[in-house]
Parts: structure tokens; sequence; C-alpha cells
């Protein structure tokens, strides 16, 4: 399943160009890979929880975040940050699991309908969840966020390139591959 793209959020200023990024308090995920991309592009990376965020927006501490649109409006961060880009920097999945030992109770006919249930979930949410995120644009524009597209998104990959060689190894050099094949 997905939760689909990761967007630039902040009071500062739009993000265009990789450059946009320099000066920016960006509260990121923590997690090396995430620190590593913010600080590379000229941004100081602040890794906090996420149930500190809105706080930290609030009262200054950073000036924004990164999430995918529907956690945007679900969190209600629209209330504290005037610029919404359209980086899509990161792509966010969610697992859909069940653990070996619940499946494995089960019969080979049970096991069977669980695995081609979770097939169609998926499918259905990853539409769903496309459909939403269309609209999501306008609604978080209602809700006063001033949005713009990031123009080229290749710029943003060439500047974190240095990141991507760094964590090449721990990651996988043929599923990192893999993945820039599909953004190019």
């Amino acid at each position: 399943m997905e939760a689909g793209f990761r967007n630039m959020i902040n009071n500062k200023k739009p993000i265009q160009n990789p450059g946009d990024v320099a000066g920016v308090k960006f509260r990121v995920m923590q997690n090396p890979v995430f620190i590593d991309m913010f600080n590379s592009l000229g941004g100081s990376a602040v890794p906090l929880p996420r149930g500190e965020t809105f706080t930290a927006v609030q009262q200054g501490m950073i000036d924004g975040l990164e999430l995918p649109l529907a956690f945007i409006d679900s969190l209600k961060v629209y209330e504290v940050t005037k610029y919404l880009s359209q980086t899509n920097h990161t792509y966010t999945a969610l697992e859909l699991l069940i653990s070996k030992r619940a499946l494995g109770k089960l019969s080979a006919d049970q096991r069977k309908a669980v695995i081609e249930a979770g097939k169609a979930a998926t499918e259905q949410q990853r539409k769903a969840n496309y459909e939403h995120t269309e609209k999501m644009i306008a609604v978080l524009q209602g809700k006063g966020m001033t949005v713009n597209k990031v123009n080229d998104p290749a710029a943003f990959r060439k500047a974190v390139a240095p990141v991507y060689e760094k964590f090449k190894p721990s990651i996988g050099p043929d599923l990192l591959n893999a993945a820039l094949e599909q953004v190019k």
C-alpha cells in the first residue's frame, strides 16, 4: 500500500529548486538517509518524533517538515505552515502485514484467500490514494497553503547524488539503481 510521495512544507519560502532548501530547518524522520538528504541540500535537518512536530513549527523551533499530502491535512500542519512545494522527493510505502504464525494457522484455502484479499486491497488502496492525492492540492489551497510544483525534479536527484552513493552499500546497489530508474 502507499501513503504516496512526500513533499516539503515550511513557513519561509516556496521550494522551487535545491538551492531554496538552504537555510530552512526541516523536521525529518530520525533516519540517517533523511538527515543527510536535507543537509546535502543546504537545509538544516532536525530529527524529531512526529508527535512533537506541530508544536515545534508553531513555536519556531523548525521552519517546516516533509510529509505526504494526506498527512499534511490529517495532522492539520497546514495551520502552522504556509508553503507547500510539490517536491515528491521520497515515496512512502505502507506495509500490509500478517505474521507467519497467524498465516500458518490458516488452511491452504484460507491462506490463498487472505493473500488474494491483500493483493486486491492493496490495488484499491493505491487507486484511492492516487485519486485522493489529486484532490488534496485543492483542499490544502482552500485551507490557506500556497502551493507550487517543482519544475526540475532531476536537479534535486543530482544534488543528493552523494547521499545515494553513501548509502548504496547498505541499501544494496541493485535496489537503489532499480528505484532510481523508476524516477527518470
